[in-house]
């Protein structure tokens, strides 16, 4: 049994379904039986993402609190800093900068060296609305004034951007936020 022939088996449960497959014909298909979207194979992590996020978005403003636009507004990471540990709440970082063995955590009001490296930061980051942009920086998206060919500007602040992270960035961009 292959998945639409289960789709067509099930018709009435409720469930989303993200069909995968590398069969283009199959999309018609899929969509005549509801599916929330259609991933052809080889899709991106991008595109992935992006489905992933339609579902969320669906069923996430109904379980949001309606004084809070940000999720991620009240979460918070410990650092490791060189002689303690110390509490920063993820809304705050506008940024964060590779120095050699140490990442500066660049803050509203001050920075924070760091003893972890940028990509354990990353990976604890990813999910909170934060995309690298060059080898050295990773940017908080809610935080960016302005978005050039070659850099980006955050609290004043312009940080280049590097043309393998280029295409990744615009795509992210354009399929989490409006782009008008």
């Amino acid at each position: 049994m292959n998945g639409l022939e289960f789709l067509r088996r099930n018709a009435n449960a409720k469930t989303d379904v993200i069909l995968t497959n590398a069969y283009p014909d199959y999309a018609l298909q899929g969509f005549d039986l509801n599916v929330a979207d259609y991933l052809l194979k080889l899709f991106s992590r991008v595109r992935f993402c992006q489905a992933i996020e339609k579902l969320r978005n669906k069923y996430l403003p109904a379980s949001m609190d309606a004084n809070s636009s940000d999720p991620f507004e009240e979460e918070f990471i410990f650092v490791r800093t060189e002689y303690r540990i110390t509490k920063v709440r993820v809304h705050d970082i506008h940024y964060l900068e590779g120095t050699g063995n140490y990442v500066s955590i660049h803050l509203p009001t001050s920075r924070i060296l760091s003893l972890q490296n940028m990509r354990s930061l990353e990976q604890m980051l990813k999910d909170a609305g934060f995309f690298r942009i060059y080898r050295s920086f990773i940017v908080a998206v809610r935080h960016l004034e302005t978005v050039t060919r070659k850099s980006v500007v955050i609290a004043g602040e312009e940080l280049p951007r590097g043309d393998s992270y280029r295409e990744l960035f615009m795509e992210h961009i354009g399929n989490r936020y409006r782009l008008i």
